[in-house]
Protein backbone atom coordinates (compact mmCIF):
# COMPACT_ATOMS: atom_id res chain seq x y z
CA UNK A 1 0.00 0.00 0.00
CA UNK A 2 2.74 2.73 0.98
CA UNK A 3 4.54 1.99 -2.15
CA UNK A 4 1.17 2.25 -4.80
CA UNK A 5 0.73 5.57 -2.27
CA UNK A 6 4.43 6.57 -3.44
CA UNK A 7 3.86 5.64 -6.95
CA UNK A 8 0.50 7.84 -7.12
CA UNK A 9 2.36 11.24 -5.72
CA UNK A 10 5.06 11.08 -7.94
CA UNK A 11 2.57 10.49 -10.86
CA UNK A 12 0.65 14.00 -9.23
CA UNK A 13 3.91 15.77 -8.74
CA UNK A 14 4.82 15.08 -12.33
CA UNK A 15 1.65 16.51 -14.16
CA UNK A 16 2.09 19.80 -11.20
CA UNK A 17 6.06 20.43 -12.32
CA UNK A 18 4.88 19.68 -16.51
CA UNK A 19 1.32 21.07 -17.56
CA UNK A 20 -0.14 19.86 -20.65
CA UNK A 21 0.45 22.18 -24.06
CA UNK A 22 -2.86 22.10 -26.23
CA UNK A 23 -2.08 20.45 -29.38
CA UNK A 24 -4.53 21.72 -32.50
CA UNK A 25 -5.25 19.18 -35.08
CA UNK A 26 -4.80 20.42 -38.53
CA UNK A 27 -7.88 19.03 -41.02
CA UNK A 28 -7.29 17.71 -43.73
CA UNK A 29 -6.73 19.10 -47.07
CA UNK A 30 -9.60 18.55 -49.70
CA UNK A 31 -8.10 17.92 -53.07
CA UNK A 32 -9.62 20.65 -55.04
CA UNK A 33 -7.61 22.18 -52.03
CA UNK A 34 -4.20 21.19 -53.64
CA UNK A 35 -4.92 21.73 -57.61
CA UNK A 36 -3.12 24.68 -58.53
CA UNK A 37 -4.71 28.19 -59.53
CA UNK A 38 -6.59 28.36 -63.07
CA UNK A 39 -4.87 31.01 -64.79
CA UNK A 40 -7.25 34.06 -65.35
CA UNK A 41 -8.86 34.74 -68.75
CA UNK A 42 -8.07 37.23 -71.55
CA UNK A 43 -11.87 38.86 -71.60
CA UNK A 44 -12.06 41.22 -74.55
CA UNK A 45 -14.09 44.22 -73.87
CA UNK A 46 -17.65 44.21 -74.62
CA UNK A 47 -18.56 46.02 -77.77
CA UNK A 48 -21.53 48.65 -77.40
CA UNK A 49 -24.87 48.23 -79.45
CA UNK A 50 -24.92 49.56 -82.92
CA UNK A 51 -28.04 51.98 -83.11
CA UNK A 52 -29.67 52.46 -86.18
CA UNK A 53 -30.72 56.28 -86.95
CA UNK A 54 -34.13 56.60 -89.00
CA UNK A 55 -36.77 58.61 -89.36
CA UNK A 56 -39.11 58.36 -86.99
CA UNK A 57 -41.94 61.23 -88.10
CA UNK A 58 -42.65 59.37 -91.40
CA UNK A 59 -46.21 58.82 -91.59
CA UNK A 60 -46.88 60.84 -88.03
CA UNK A 61 -49.92 62.83 -87.43
CA UNK A 62 -48.82 66.67 -88.08
CA UNK A 63 -50.84 69.55 -87.27
CA UNK A 64 -49.99 73.11 -87.19
CA UNK A 65 -52.04 76.42 -85.66
CA UNK A 66 -53.28 77.59 -88.93
CA UNK A 67 -54.70 75.98 -91.67
CA UNK A 68 -53.13 78.47 -94.41
CA UNK A 69 -53.66 78.60 -98.11
CA UNK A 70 -52.60 75.55 -99.53
CA UNK A 71 -52.46 71.81 -98.29
CA UNK A 72 -52.91 70.71 -94.78
CA UNK A 73 -49.92 70.03 -91.97
CA UNK A 74 -50.56 66.33 -92.85
CA UNK A 75 -48.52 66.96 -95.87
CA UNK A 76 -45.29 67.36 -94.29
CA UNK A 77 -44.81 63.81 -93.10
CA UNK A 78 -45.78 61.75 -95.67
CA UNK A 79 -42.95 58.79 -97.17
CA UNK A 80 -42.22 61.07 -100.34
CA UNK A 81 -42.90 64.81 -101.36
CA UNK A 82 -45.55 65.34 -103.76
CA UNK A 83 -44.70 67.25 -107.23
CA UNK A 84 -47.65 69.70 -106.58
CA UNK A 85 -46.62 72.42 -106.65
CA UNK A 86 -49.72 74.08 -104.92
CA UNK A 87 -51.27 70.67 -103.22
CA UNK A 88 -47.79 69.25 -101.79
CA UNK A 89 -47.28 71.90 -99.38
CA UNK A 90 -48.39 73.73 -96.23
CA UNK A 91 -48.08 77.63 -96.34
CA UNK A 92 -49.34 80.11 -92.80
CA UNK A 93 -50.35 82.77 -95.71
CA UNK A 94 -53.84 84.25 -95.80
CA UNK A 95 -54.47 84.45 -100.07
CA UNK A 96 -52.93 82.76 -103.35
CA UNK A 97 -50.25 85.67 -103.47
CA UNK A 98 -49.15 83.81 -100.22
CA UNK A 99 -49.29 87.04 -98.07
CA UNK A 100 -48.21 86.08 -94.49
CA UNK A 101 -50.86 85.68 -91.77
CA UNK A 102 -49.68 87.83 -88.82
CA UNK A 103 -47.98 86.38 -85.75
CA UNK A 104 -45.75 83.38 -85.41
CA UNK A 105 -46.75 79.78 -86.47
CA UNK A 106 -45.81 76.33 -86.40
CA UNK A 107 -46.19 72.94 -87.04
CA UNK A 108 -46.27 70.13 -84.83
CA UNK A 109 -45.74 66.56 -84.72
CA UNK A 110 -46.94 63.64 -82.67
CA UNK A 111 -43.99 60.70 -82.18
CA UNK A 112 -46.54 58.70 -80.20
CA UNK A 113 -43.78 58.06 -77.69
CA UNK A 114 -41.94 59.88 -75.09
CA UNK A 115 -38.55 58.29 -75.19
CA UNK A 116 -37.34 59.46 -78.64
CA UNK A 117 -34.17 60.80 -79.40
CA UNK A 118 -33.01 63.40 -82.02
CA UNK A 119 -30.39 63.15 -84.16
CA UNK A 120 -31.12 64.96 -87.01
CA UNK A 121 -33.88 67.47 -87.53
CA UNK A 122 -34.19 68.69 -91.44
CA UNK A 123 -37.29 71.29 -93.14
CA UNK A 124 -38.20 71.50 -96.20
CA UNK A 125 -38.50 74.55 -96.92
CA UNK A 126 -40.57 76.27 -100.14
CA UNK A 127 -39.09 79.30 -101.47
CA UNK A 128 -40.97 81.04 -98.64
CA UNK A 129 -38.37 79.40 -95.87
CA UNK A 130 -38.02 80.79 -92.08
CA UNK A 131 -34.77 82.27 -91.28
CA UNK A 132 -35.60 82.05 -87.47
CA UNK A 133 -36.95 79.46 -85.60
CA UNK A 134 -37.53 77.24 -82.67
CA UNK A 135 -37.09 73.68 -82.08
CA UNK A 136 -39.32 72.53 -79.05
CA UNK A 137 -40.86 69.07 -77.62
CA UNK A 138 -43.46 68.96 -74.97
CA UNK A 139 -45.61 65.25 -73.14
CA UNK A 140 -48.79 67.26 -74.22
CA UNK A 141 -49.56 69.05 -77.35
CA UNK A 142 -51.13 72.15 -75.17
CA UNK A 143 -47.49 72.20 -73.87
CA UNK A 144 -45.35 72.98 -71.17
CA UNK A 145 -43.02 73.02 -74.37
CA UNK A 146 -39.25 72.71 -73.73
CA UNK A 147 -36.99 74.55 -75.96
CA UNK A 148 -34.47 71.89 -77.80
CA UNK A 149 -32.76 74.50 -80.82
CA UNK A 150 -32.95 78.21 -81.83
CA UNK A 151 -32.05 78.15 -84.86
CA UNK A 152 -30.83 81.25 -86.86
CA UNK A 153 -30.43 80.17 -91.20
CA UNK A 154 -27.37 82.06 -91.51
CA UNK A 155 -25.05 81.21 -88.24
CA UNK A 156 -26.23 78.34 -86.24
CA UNK A 157 -23.81 75.51 -86.00
CA UNK A 158 -24.22 72.10 -87.28
CA UNK A 159 -26.88 73.22 -90.04
CA UNK A 160 -26.18 72.86 -93.85
CA UNK A 161 -28.71 74.93 -95.78
CA UNK A 162 -29.29 73.56 -99.67
CA UNK A 163 -31.09 75.25 -101.80
CA UNK A 164 -32.29 73.73 -105.22
CA UNK A 165 -35.00 74.89 -107.55
CA UNK A 166 -38.04 76.02 -105.56
CA UNK A 167 -36.77 74.01 -102.09
CA UNK A 168 -34.76 75.36 -99.75
CA UNK A 169 -33.63 72.91 -96.92
CA UNK A 170 -32.29 72.70 -93.56
CA UNK A 171 -30.37 69.69 -92.40
CA UNK A 172 -29.63 70.50 -88.46
CA UNK A 173 -27.26 67.61 -87.05
CA UNK A 174 -27.29 67.52 -83.11
CA UNK A 175 -23.78 67.00 -81.19
CA UNK A 176 -25.55 64.91 -78.92
CA UNK A 177 -28.74 63.56 -79.10
CA UNK A 178 -31.84 65.48 -78.09
CA UNK A 179 -34.25 64.10 -75.66
CA UNK A 180 -37.67 64.42 -77.18
CA UNK A 181 -41.17 64.39 -75.68
CA UNK A 182 -44.00 62.86 -77.34
CA UNK A 183 -44.30 65.85 -78.99
CA UNK A 184 -42.03 68.16 -81.21
CA UNK A 185 -42.65 70.95 -83.12
CA UNK A 186 -40.90 73.97 -85.49
CA UNK A 187 -41.87 77.27 -84.15
CA UNK A 188 -41.14 79.79 -87.25
CA UNK A 189 -40.57 83.17 -85.26
CA UNK A 190 -38.77 85.33 -88.55
CA UNK A 191 -39.40 84.94 -92.20
CA UNK A 192 -36.67 85.41 -94.58
CA UNK A 193 -38.75 86.34 -97.77
CA UNK A 194 -41.94 88.43 -97.54
CA UNK A 195 -44.32 85.39 -98.03
CA UNK A 196 -46.25 83.02 -95.71
CA UNK A 197 -43.50 80.28 -94.56
CA UNK A 198 -44.02 77.24 -96.79
CA UNK A 199 -42.96 73.58 -96.00
CA UNK A 200 -42.95 70.27 -97.92
CA UNK A 201 -41.53 68.13 -95.83
CA UNK A 202 -40.84 68.31 -91.93
CA UNK A 203 -38.90 65.32 -90.83
CA UNK A 204 -37.86 64.09 -87.40
CA UNK A 205 -34.34 61.47 -87.65
CA UNK A 206 -33.08 59.36 -84.23
CA UNK A 207 -34.18 55.88 -81.99
CA UNK A 208 -37.08 55.61 -80.45
CA UNK A 209 -37.65 53.17 -77.38
CA UNK A 210 -40.74 50.90 -77.29
CA UNK A 211 -42.76 52.48 -74.59
CA UNK A 212 -44.53 48.60 -74.46
CA UNK A 213 -41.14 47.05 -73.46
CA UNK A 214 -40.63 49.88 -70.53
CA UNK A 215 -41.31 48.48 -66.93
CA UNK A 216 -43.71 50.75 -65.00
Amino acid sequence: MAAISIRMLSIAGFFEQRPLTSIRLKAPLREEMIRPATPARNLAPSTPPVVEVVELSEGKDASSDVLGNLAPASVVTRKAPGKDWLKDRWQAAKNMQGSPIPGEHWLCIDLENERSQLNIVELDFEAAYAKSYVLETASSKEGPWHPLAEVEACCTKNLKVNTTGQHVVHKLSTSEPWRARRFVRARFTKLGTNWGVSVFRFRLFGTARDDRQIEK
